[in-house]
């Protein structure tokens, strides 16, 4: 097997060290239930049947055996348990980190600085004169006029209208990701502004065919 013969007196020897039984010449059951010997007992039995674990104990790292003598774990098993764990966990977190940034890559695409076009556009809605219920914005029937894109400038007051088109924004980004995507799956869903005004005053049953 490629190993040095092990001589069994020298196995018999170091059993007995191990187990220190309370007469030298023979064993009991008592002594292999003493603590001290439960602790070695996965070397007692490698000794007896399994000889190429019994000569890795022999060449065990001190250092390694000092640090699992100053651990908090009372058994290999505790130990071995604790380690795959952590290792689980820290696949998991990556797993998770990949999926995140896979999720995040067609957003990503959407986040564009925009070009001296749409600038021109956007200071025209916000800056521009005209007009306060002129409709500057349209999405099917959903439109947002210049008095609300106003309220985005500096010390202007949010009103439901700019938010209620925000939200329509929204919705067609994330559109616009699922069908990159081709599964035609939904990731997310977006209520209108005034959705907990209409189910509160008009209840439940009346919110899928308004809202």
């Amino acid at each position: 097997m490629g190993h040095e013969i092990v001589p069994f007196e020298d196995m018999l020897c170091q059993m007995m060290d191990m187990i220190k039984p309370k007469n030298s010449e023979h064993l009991i059951v008592e002594d292999f239930l003493q603590p001290e010997c439960c602790q070695v007992s996965g070397a007692l039995f490698d000794a007896l049947f399994n000889l190429n674990k019994y000569l890795m104990f022999e060449q065990r790292d001190p250092c390694v055996e000092r640090q699992k003598r100053e651990d908090e774990f009372e058994c290999d098993w505790d130990r071995f348990a604790c380690i795959d764990y952590k290792r689980l966990a820290m696949e998991e977190e990556a797993r998770e980190e990949a999926r995140e940034r896979e999720a995040n890559a067609p957003a990503l695409t959407l986040l564009r600085p925009l070009t001296d076009k749409e600038q021109h556009i956007v200071r025209e809605a916000m800056e521009g004169v005209g007009p306060e219920d002129e409709d500057i914005a349209q999405v099917g029937n959903d439109m947002c006029q210049r008095g609300s894109m106003q309220t985005l400038l500096p010390t202007g007051w949010l009103n439901d209208e700019v938010i209620h088109y925000f939200y329509i924004m929204l919705r067609k980004r994330d559109e616009e990701i699922c069908s990159q995507d081709g599964n035609g799956r939904k990731r997310n869903h977006f209520d209108k502004s005034f959705f907990m005004t209409k189910l509160l005053n008009k209840g439940h049953s009346r919110r899928v065919h308004e809202c």
